[in-house]
């Protein structure tokens, strides 16, 4: 019997595949489980459409991500903190931080964990890694004393 899975089945496929399973596995297990139905047709076009839909909000995720990865990478920022006579930071200068001064500065909306860096700790100019998707790329973090 064809059977569409609703879920991921160990030893027999991923959500979304079309798999062949004797009868008495689909019936007993695996409808009533609800871990796939037959695999009619209209189920098979749904499931198709379903498909095509997942991949073009991926692709305009993708478009997306691009677009903000372009509008900062490149981009030279300043923050200023308080720091001591030496140039040490009172409190260490993270991801947040630096995602916060983007969306300030650029109305940019930038996760923190896109942002690769150790806590910045000292008064100086910082390259900091950028990953948004796929898109790697880096922006200039300038760090100064209040």
């Amino acid at each position: 019997m064809k059977v569409i899975l609703l879920h991921n089945v160990k030893k027999i496929g991923k959500k979304g595949d079309i798999v062949e399973v004797a009868d008495g596995y689909a019936n007993g297990f695996l409808l009533p489980k609800k871990l796939g139905k037959i695999a009619t047709n209209d189920a098979v076009k749904q499931l198709m459409s379903e498909q095509n839909q997942i991949i073009k909000s991926s692709e305009a995720e993708k478009k997306e991500s691009k677009k903000l990865f372009d509008s900062i990478t490149g981009k030279e920022i300043t923050i200023k903190a308080q720091a001591n006579n030496k140039g040490l930071l009172f409190a260490a200068i993270g991801g947040k931080d630096i995602a916060a001064t983007l969306q300030n500065n650029f109305g940019v909306l930038v996760d923190a964990t896109s942002i690769i860096t150790d806590p910045i700790k000292a008064v100086d100019s910082y390259v900091v890694p950028i990953e948004i998707g796929d898109n790697k790329g880096s922006l200039l973090v300038k760090i100064e004393a209040k």
